[in-house]
């Protein structure tokens, strides 16, 4: 990963770069109903080739960010925060505020659930997300740090289980400028910490029953996930559908974007979208619900077609502070590197007959929420003709289309654009560009969720070209970088 190298900062390159290279490996085991409930994640110091360091003299500072439920004022509350003194960071039940927060997601599950027993197997494998963030400080200086969003289960908590993850985070010994550590007092050790700047969510726009539409009390977002559009005056007819299939849990994943004085850039028009920011895929927050999906037929000249679900898309923007640990008289400051967050707080799921499914529908024209000009600006993103219709080839299915952009095989299949997010940011029209990074429907086992579909015409005679815009935001897996869609979205010409 690189940075705009204009800037120097005190922080390392290479400890940036351990944003690329950590991995992060799960592991759930099941406990008897008598011990402490808790999420254990180990901290595995190692080099840049993965071997495991027995440092000495380091020092690792942990910050833990809950996703709360739609019940709460906040959508992500800080439930950690400390310096560990061995590599085991444990949250646990016995932390009120994480306490809350599970038994808030747990009641929410069960009512959900009713009597089916379908529906209440199916809600065992539900799972939430923790914001989770390393700092490793060796020598007064910041040799590693880490960002990374991971999965849990707030019914498998409830019954006492034991959900166990293993990170490896690479540090590098190179390290460059270090704080200067006051000599009058008491020693004072650099500390970090992300601080929530601001946030965007539904409740920040206009409320329109168009688009939005309440759920116990709270607003969720009609959010598109395919938009098919016939701009073609010769056109035949288009014909196609698209397909939720479930056998376990689907997975939704949320998007870190990490970048140096990103905010300034943005306010000063100086903002690169290829290089001053670079983005991550989190782990997933998985659901369980049958299939579903849509269909539509003779699609002419003119009409759009849209399937959409209601969900709670949330744009978090964050600050990354240097502090003085155990002195607090000592100023605190913004260290330079933001972060913005997409994620989800919540999809609004309806029980059928006992069966669960996405609460959504269809509708036969533009989603006019969705910013046009955003979207398909050229700074922001290419138009891409994607496949040509004709006699010999008359239908193509989604999931080539995954095939053709996924190149780091990221599972990063179809993207749920946040742009309907501008509508709320107010005063902070700069920051309408953070709205173009998406979150995204995805999976890693086939087995467990794959949202499906065609496009097709039925006239032998006819080409129809189909264009699909993808965006120049970067992104990373491991040392492959890629481009992903805007948003699920395919026009006919």
């Amino acid at each position: 990963m690189k940075f705009n190298n204009k800037f120097k900062v005190a922080v390392p390159l290479l400890i940036i770069v351990s944003l690329i290279g950590m991995s992060i490996v799960y592991n759930m085991n099941n406990t008897s109903i008598n011990k402490v409930p808790r999420i254990l994640i180990h901290i595995d110091l190692v080099d840049q080739q993965g071997n495991i360091l027995n440092e000495e003299n380091t020092t690792i500072i942990a910050q833990v960010y809950a996703v709360a439920p739609p019940t709460m004022d906040q959508p992500i509350i800080e439930v950690y925060k400390r310096t560990l003194r061995t590599g085991l960071l444990e949250l646990n039940l016995e932390n009120k505020v994480f306490n809350d927060i599970v038994g808030a997601f747990v009641k929410k599950y069960e009512a959900l659930a009713g009597n089916s027993p379908y529906a209440l197997r199916a809600i065992k494998k539900f799972t939430e997300m923790i914001n989770v963030n390393i700092w490793v400080i060796k020598d007064h200086k910041l040799v590693a740090r880490l960002r990374d969003y991971l999965s849990y289960s707030p019914i498998s908590l409830v019954n006492g289980d034991i959900i166990r993850y293993r990170i490896k985070v690479p540090i590098t010994q190179n390290s460059s400028q270090a704080p200067i550590v006051p000599s009058d007092g008491p020693i004072c050790e650099p500390g970090y910490s992300w601080r929530l700047k601001w946030w965007v969510g539904p409740e920040n726009m206009t409320y329109n029953s168009d688009y939005m539409k309440y759920i116990n009390g709270k607003p969720y977002l009609k959010w598109p996930i395919l938009v098919v559009e016939n701009t073609n005056q010769s056109s035949s007819t288009l014909n196609g559908s698209i397909i939720i299939s479930s056998q376990a849990a689907s997975g939704v994943y949320f998007s870190i974007g990490i970048g140096f004085q990103v905010e300034s850039k943005l306010q000063n028009g100086s903002f690169n979208i290829g290089t001053d920011l670079t983005l991550y895929k989190s782990s997933s927050m998985k659901s369980y619900v049958v299939n579903g999906g849509a269909n539509f037929a003779n699609l002419s000249y003119g009409q759009v077609f849209t399937y959409y679900i209601y969900g709670r898309p949330i744009l978090n923007f964050w600050e990354e502070w240097f502090e003085w640990a155990g002195c607090p008289w000592r100023p605190s400051y913004p260290t330079g590197y933001q972060s913005v967050d997409a994620i989800v707080q919540d999809f609004s799921v309806v029980n059928v007959g006992g069966f669960l499914r996405y609460d959504g529908g269809v509708e036969y024209r533009w989603p006019y929420w969705l910013n046009r000009s955003l979207l398909f600006n050229y700074t922001f993103a290419e138009k891409k003709n994607f496949i040509v219709l004709n006699n010999t080839f008359r239908e193509f299915y989604l999931s080539e289309f995954y095939s053709r952009y996924d190149t780091c095989d990221s599972s990063f299949e179809v993207s749920l654009s946040l742009s309907p997010l501008e509508l709320g940011l107010g005063g902070k029209n700069w920051a309408v560009t953070l709205t173009l990074i998406p979150v995204s429907f995805g999976y890693e086992d086939t087995r467990l969720m794959y949202i499906n579909g065609l496009i097709a015409i039925h006239n032998y005679y006819h080409n129809e070209w189909i264009y699909t815009w993808m965006s120049k935001f970067r992104w990373v897996r491991g040392t492959c970088e890629f481009h992903v869609p805007v948003f699920l979205y395919f026009e006919s010409y």
